[in-house]
């Protein structure tokens, strides 16, 4: 703002208070105050220097003081990151309070109402506003700290009259203006009805002046996009009406991928460039016209500055299968959305300053949850949703393919592969897509047939797997009969020693009650099984070993180390009469095929194999096997709201936040530039640390 147009709003200023009466004074003061603060259509970054606002804001709330009249008054920014206010303008009393940040819930000025739960404090967390006239008036409010400022209310003044009122911008508060008039002669300098109607009018102008202020001082957003092989690049664009901020975002294996271009040409091609992540939280923050809005029709009301889990799938709810869903851990419907879009996948991630989102797709953080504890909320609630799919819950231990759905039908969809096993093997897998079809009701079965299977026939077939998980579907081969399966102890053996595995197992334990010599853990290192050892049995390929038993092999040159250790590892357990009735495979990618083959060697009869690592490419499996076993294969893919609502509720529980606060690396990244994401994706893919990497966006200036 140019120094001319300040000076010449103040001259304005003094020459309205003697030549208009108290009315016409404060009109004028609204058109002075519209004028040296609130230029019209001023929204551009660097417009307002924070210098001049400072001066031009004091030299109005000094005329608009003395006019009242009040003695003592300040304004309070609130900085709704940490719940803080911060003094910005002060009149009357000449304390330097403008650089003093006063944080809710510590003590900072003894006996001042900012002090913990003070009124102040009240004002500018619920944008209620307060009038007092009398001392006994504050001292009865719920918010009142339990203290008299001496200084306010010594002996003489009994007459201070204070109005607190919020500088509000639709439902955000924005800051808070303290107005004091401590009378010394008694009553006669109350603050009249008419004053407060007056005061009331210029408030909303002075809570547009400050809107406009920090918009225009505000730092750039950045959002940081992967370009090419292990390339990142940053934009930066301009603060706009904005509804998510970013506050932390913990780097999934996926993220990865696609920043060392560990995915198929095709899709790079299709999908870069693209903002990652997508395990995050964020706080409600959008810029101007706030609105309180519900994330459900049934849910609790979310405000500007909550903390929210981000869920990062977006459904279209416009499919057979969003309309058939009502998002609970029971519906299994808007996991299986038919033209789902989903962050650091098919749309830009979190790893943006601020972001636009749906309402909806946010669920708060309750108050006593970390945001590091609350960002695993995500790898969590998939999880969650594989083991109610398969009938785990907190009051049993099981599971039941057979589960019915009000929305879905009582009964599973079924369809006979009739002449599966008549198809060319090397057509067998365009053949199974088509049956596997985005266009499948989710969770259908696809029932293998055994009828017409030579002996002699070849069995080894490749197989979609990612075609099967991406519509949760059944491929089985039990034979005609009923689907539900349900065992009061069933023994699971998770495969893979990742965070995902570790989630898995410790759901297991602590959320469903399994024993743990009900439950194994299947790991290529001594380092990653040892991680486990108090939450399951271990499998140690490297030794090999099972459950600290060490199992001698012998070695055979026409066959391969692994499959060597391997086949040691599954004669031991047949000796041991040790089947599992669950196989969880956490680990996919490359490794898919093998694993699935070992489990093959390992399931129980009527067991099942649950497809939970992600892999592009098709599994050759044996058929044989499959059949002989009567064994069924279930994908998954990803997770509905209500698996994400149950994720949070487990995080509040101590044993098992404490034994997931293991995933987190102990140091946050905090991000400025391609260099410190660069390391923060790096450390994540060393095997030198195990878990969860966090990182927090900066909007310093990059250079």
């Amino acid at each position: 703002m140019a120094k001319e147009k300040s000076n010449s709003g103040s001259e304005q200023l003094a020459a309205s208070k003697g030549s208009h009466s108290e009315r016409a004074y404060f009109q004028e003061s609204i058109r002075t105050l519209a004028m040296l603060i609130s230029p019209a259509g001023t929204s551009t970054r660097g417009a307002y220097d924070p210098q001049e606002f400072m001066k031009n804001i004091n030299l109005f709330l000094r005329d608009f003081a003395r006019t009242i009249p009040c003695e003592l008054g300040s304004i309070y920014m609130v900085n709704l990151v940490n719940k803080g206010l911060k003094g910005i303008a002060t009149f009357g009393y000449q304390k330097e309070i403008s650089d003093i940040t006063y944080s809710l819930g510590e003590q900072h000025l003894e006996g001042s109402d900012l002090e913990k739960q003070g009124i102040t404090a009240f004002v500018a967390t619920t944008g209620k506003p307060e009038w007092f006239d009398q001392k006994r008036n504050p001292q009865s409010h719920m918010a009142h700290a339990g203290k008299i400022d001496s200084r306010q209310w010594i002996d003489g003044r009994q007459f201070k009259n204070c109005g607190i009122l919020p500088l509000s911008i639709g439902n955000e508060t924005i800051g808070v203006i303290k107005l004091e008039n401590i009378g010394s002669k008694g009553p006669s300098h109350v603050i009249t009805k008419d004053k407060k109607e007056l005061i009331e009018q210029i408030v909303p102008l002075i809570s547009l002046a400050i809107d406009r202020y920090r918009r225009g001082t505000a730092p750039q957003d950045v959002f940081f996009r992967v370009t090419a092989k292990n390339k990142l690049a940053f934009e930066s664009i301009e603060l706009g009406h904005v509804l998510i901020e970013h506050v932390l975002t913990s780097i999934c294996k996926s993220d990865y991928e696609y920043y060392a271009h560990n995915k198929s040409r095709e899709k790079l091609k299709e999908r870069l460039p693209l903002v990652l992540g997508h395990e995050t939280v964020g706080m409600v923050r959008e810029s101007g016209y706030n609105q309180k809005y519900y994330s459900r029709k049934e849910g609790e009301p979310i405000h500007v500055g909550d903390r929210v889990v981000v869920i990062p799938q977006i459904p279209c709810k416009k499919c057979s299968t969003c309309e058939a869903s009502d998002g609970t851990v029971d519906s299994y419907g808007e996991n299986y959305c038919e033209n789902v879009k989903h962050m650091a996948s098919n749309s830009d991630g979190s790893l943006q300053t601020h972001y636009r989102y749906w309402p909806q797709l946010l669920i708060k953080i309750p108050q006593d949850l970390s945001n590091r504890m609350a960002v695993l909320t995500e790898p969590i609630s998939q999880l969650v949703q594989v083991w109610r799919e398969l009938g785990f819950a907190q009051d049993r231990s099981g599971f039941d393919l057979s589960i019915p759905n009000k929305k879905l039908g009582s009964e599973l969809n079924e369809i006979q592969l009739a002449n599966a096993f008549n198809i060319p093997v090397q057509k067998f897998n365009d053949y199974f897509q088509v049956f596997a079809t985005s266009s499948q009701t989710p969770r259908a079965v696809l029932r293998l047939p055994w009828s017409n299977v030579q002996n002699d026939q070849i069995m080894k077939m490749p197989f979609s797997h990612y075609a099967l998980m991406r519509r949760g579907l059944f491929l089985t081969a039990l034979r005609k009969g009923t689907l539900s399966i349900m065992k009061k102890t069933p023994k699971i053996l998770v495969l893979g020693t990742g965070p995902l595995a570790y989630i898995a197992i410790v759901l297991l334990r602590i959320a469903y009650n399994v024993p743990r010599e009900q439950v194994y853990v299947y790991g290529r290192r001594d380092e990653s099984v040892n991680r486990f050892r108090h939450l399951a049995k271990g499998i140690n390929l490297s030794k090999p070993e099972v459950d600290g038993r060490y199992l001698g092999y012998e070695m055979l040159d026409d066959i391969p180390e692994i499959e060597l250790r391997q086949r040691a590892i599954s004669e031991y357990l047949q000796g041991e009469e040790i089947k599992f009735d669950i196989i969880l495979d956490c680990v996919g990618g490359a490794a898919t095929e093998n694993l699935i083959n070992f489990a093959l060697d390992n399931i129980a009869h009527q067991g099942i194999i649950a497809l939970f690592g992600l892999s592009d490419q098709p599994i050759t499996v044996d058929f044989a096997k499959v059949l002989r076993n009567e064994v069924t294969f279930k994908g998954f893919f990803r997770a509905c709201r209500g698996s994400y609502e149950e994720a949070l509720q487990y995080l509040q529980g101590e044993e098992f936040g404490k034994q997931i606060e293991k995933l987190l690396h102990e140091k946050t990244i905090v991000v400025s530039n391609e260099c410190k994401l660069k390391e923060a994706f790096d450390m994540s893919a060393s095997k030198e640390f195990w878990g969860k990497i966090l990182v927090q966006l900066s909007r310093e200036e990059i250079n």
